[in-house]
Protein backbone atom coordinates (compact mmCIF):
# COMPACT_ATOMS: atom_id res chain seq x y z
CA UNK A 1 0.00 0.00 0.00
CA UNK A 2 1.58 3.59 -0.93
CA UNK A 3 -1.45 5.61 0.49
CA UNK A 4 -1.10 6.21 4.25
CA UNK A 5 -2.91 9.52 6.11
CA UNK A 6 0.35 9.79 8.60
CA UNK A 7 4.30 9.16 7.24
CA UNK A 8 6.10 8.94 10.06
CA UNK A 9 10.11 9.37 9.71
CA UNK A 10 11.81 7.73 12.31
CA UNK A 11 10.87 4.95 14.34
CA UNK A 12 12.75 6.34 17.71
CA UNK A 13 10.64 6.35 21.09
CA UNK A 14 8.76 9.55 19.69
CA UNK A 15 7.86 7.78 16.46
CA UNK A 16 6.73 4.64 17.74
CA UNK A 17 4.51 6.19 20.37
CA UNK A 18 3.21 8.30 17.63
CA UNK A 19 1.73 5.69 15.61
CA UNK A 20 0.96 3.63 18.44
CA UNK A 21 -1.51 6.10 19.29
CA UNK A 22 -2.25 6.74 15.62
CA UNK A 23 -3.42 2.79 14.66
CA UNK A 24 -5.53 3.36 17.84
CA UNK A 25 -7.30 6.24 15.96
CA UNK A 26 -7.64 3.81 12.98
CA UNK A 27 -5.52 5.68 10.80
CA UNK A 28 -3.42 4.11 7.66
CA UNK A 29 -0.04 4.65 9.21
CA UNK A 30 3.30 4.42 7.37
CA UNK A 31 6.41 4.16 9.90
CA UNK A 32 9.90 5.04 7.50
CA UNK A 33 12.97 3.80 9.71
CA UNK A 34 16.56 3.94 7.28
CA UNK A 35 17.90 1.50 9.88
CA UNK A 36 16.63 -2.28 9.56
CA UNK A 37 16.07 -3.07 13.10
CA UNK A 38 14.29 -0.75 15.93
CA UNK A 39 16.14 0.30 18.90
CA UNK A 40 19.54 -0.06 18.71
CA UNK A 41 21.42 3.25 19.13
CA UNK A 42 24.66 4.12 21.99
CA UNK A 43 22.52 6.70 24.33
CA UNK A 44 22.85 6.90 28.24
CA UNK A 45 19.04 5.23 28.34
CA UNK A 46 17.34 7.51 30.66
CA UNK A 47 13.72 8.20 30.11
CA UNK A 48 12.21 11.51 30.64
CA UNK A 49 10.69 11.98 34.54
CA UNK A 50 7.53 13.33 31.99
CA UNK A 51 6.87 10.19 30.21
CA UNK A 52 3.80 8.46 31.33
CA UNK A 53 4.27 5.36 33.25
CA UNK A 54 2.65 2.93 31.45
CA UNK A 55 5.41 3.25 28.22
CA UNK A 56 7.99 2.51 31.01
CA UNK A 57 8.93 -1.07 30.05
CA UNK A 58 8.66 -3.12 33.35
CA UNK A 59 12.21 -3.85 33.03
CA UNK A 60 13.57 -0.72 32.93
CA UNK A 61 15.92 0.07 36.19
CA UNK A 62 14.61 2.42 38.70
CA UNK A 63 16.53 5.40 39.94
CA UNK A 64 15.31 7.45 43.68
CA UNK A 65 18.57 9.12 44.15
CA UNK A 66 21.17 10.11 42.39
CA UNK A 67 25.07 9.46 43.66
CA UNK A 68 27.47 11.88 43.15
CA UNK A 69 31.30 12.57 44.06
CA UNK A 70 32.63 15.84 45.27
CA UNK A 71 36.17 16.63 46.48
CA UNK A 72 36.51 12.61 47.17
CA UNK A 73 33.02 12.51 49.00
CA UNK A 74 29.98 10.60 48.00
CA UNK A 75 26.64 12.39 48.23
CA UNK A 76 23.34 10.74 48.15
CA UNK A 77 20.82 13.43 46.35
CA UNK A 78 17.38 12.50 46.54
CA UNK A 79 15.21 12.46 43.63
CA UNK A 80 11.77 14.69 43.57
CA UNK A 81 10.47 11.71 40.80
CA UNK A 82 11.85 8.77 40.41
CA UNK A 83 13.77 8.07 37.15
CA UNK A 84 14.35 5.16 35.32
CA UNK A 85 17.07 3.99 32.67
CA UNK A 86 16.65 1.32 29.83
CA UNK A 87 18.44 0.39 26.45
CA UNK A 88 17.26 1.38 23.53
CA UNK A 89 16.72 -2.01 22.32
CA UNK A 90 14.95 -2.81 25.02
CA UNK A 91 12.52 0.40 24.51
CA UNK A 92 11.98 -0.48 21.33
CA UNK A 93 10.74 -4.25 21.51
CA UNK A 94 8.65 -3.15 24.10
CA UNK A 95 6.72 -0.24 22.03
CA UNK A 96 6.48 -2.46 19.12
CA UNK A 97 5.28 -4.57 20.90
CA UNK A 98 2.15 -1.99 21.79
CA UNK A 99 1.18 -1.56 18.13
CA UNK A 100 -0.85 -4.70 17.67
CA UNK A 101 -0.67 -6.47 14.13
CA UNK A 102 -3.55 -5.17 11.45
CA UNK A 103 -3.50 -2.29 13.64
CA UNK A 104 -3.07 -0.25 10.42
CA UNK A 105 0.83 0.85 10.82
CA UNK A 106 3.17 -0.69 8.19
CA UNK A 107 6.82 -0.67 9.11
CA UNK A 108 9.11 0.03 6.31
CA UNK A 109 12.71 -0.74 7.85
CA UNK A 110 15.88 -0.37 6.18
CA UNK A 111 14.29 2.69 4.13
CA UNK A 112 15.85 6.23 3.89
CA UNK A 113 14.18 9.22 3.21
CA UNK A 114 15.54 10.90 0.10
CA UNK A 115 13.26 13.77 -0.37
CA UNK A 116 9.94 15.21 1.27
CA UNK A 117 7.53 17.78 0.82
CA UNK A 118 4.16 18.22 2.06
CA UNK A 119 2.68 15.51 0.45
CA UNK A 120 4.71 13.41 -1.07
CA UNK A 121 7.94 11.28 0.41
CA UNK A 122 10.37 9.51 -1.97
CA UNK A 123 12.42 6.53 -0.13
CA UNK A 124 16.26 6.32 -1.73
CA UNK A 125 15.60 3.66 -3.99
CA UNK A 126 12.93 5.60 -5.73
CA UNK A 127 9.53 4.61 -3.95
CA UNK A 128 6.98 7.36 -3.80
CA UNK A 129 4.58 7.22 -0.80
Amino acid sequence: RDRYEVIIVGAGPAGLACAEVLAGKGLAVALVERRSIVGPKPCAGALSPLMPPDLVPPSARRFDAQLIELAGRPFRVPLTAPRFTVGRDVLGAYQLARIPNGSGVEMLLGTAVRLTDRHTLVTADGRVL
